[in-house]
């Protein structure tokens, strides 16, 4: 049974957003298409009230990690995003059939150190995916912090103020520094690959306390 998005998202509250192209088809994998992605998170995130603090477009997926002040502006955000992309991937590629898998998943970021870890792993997907530096690759919130330029989806108004800290900058230095070591998956993947979670709150929460714990005597 679907569990309904009023039992997932804290009002307001920090969000892991991720969703597929149908079937895992790598309908994203053009330059184009992830420009495109890109460029409807931007026209609708003020619109909807959508803070976006980190994301990664992969060829047949994305992670994005945002904050949203209600259910019903997410639900608004991802529909009207996800609506206009289906709809360009079927014009870029001449078809007219299912493009983004139905439903999308936001799980609950309670706190700093998951927040922390959801943009390790945001970032780390196109090194787990094809060996692309984090700091390299252009479609990811990792291209810009590297090179100190602003991009323009990120939001420096954090609510919680995690975000403006000087924590990020070493993150993405432990984290290029762990690629070369071989080691960045067992660090940042092992630990997170079954937290994101759909459920009641009661369950997300007993999760979130077996995984914070394995995610401490993993450092």
């Amino acid at each position: 049974m679907m569990i309904a998005r009023k039992n997932i998202v804290f009002e307001p509250g920090y969000l892991h957003l991720t969703w597929r192209c149908h079937n895992h088809q790598h309908y994203l994998s053009s330059r184009a298409m992830k420009k495109y992605v890109m460029e409807q998170w931007l026209k609708y995130k003020a619109r909807y009230r959508v803070k976006i603090f980190a994301y990664t477009i992969m060829n047949n997926h994305i992670h994005l990690i945002a904050w949203v002040d209600c259910a019903q502006n997410l639900s608004a955000f991802m529909r009207s995003t996800n609506s206009a992309i289906a709809k360009a991937i079927n014009r870029f590629l001449g078809k007219d059939s299912s493009a983004i898998k139905d439903r999308y998943i936001s799980a609950v970021i309670q706190d700093e150190f998951h927040f922390f870890n959801a943009i390790a792993y945001t970032w780390l997907n196109p090194w787990k995916g094809f060996r692309a530096r984090p700091e390299s690759y252009e479609f990811s919130s990792a291209f810009y912090i590297h090179r100190g330029t602003k991009d323009p989806l990120i939001d420096d108004d954090d609510p919680s103020g995690w975000f403006a800290s000087k924590k990020l900058k070493r993150l993405l230095k432990r984290l290029l520094r762990s690629t070369l070591d071989g080691i960045a998956e067992k660090l940042f993947s092992e630990t997170l690959r079954h937290r994101y979670s759909i459920g009641s709150q009661e369950f997300i929460t007993a999760r979130w306390l077996t995984f914070k714990k394995l995610g401490a005597n993993s450092t």
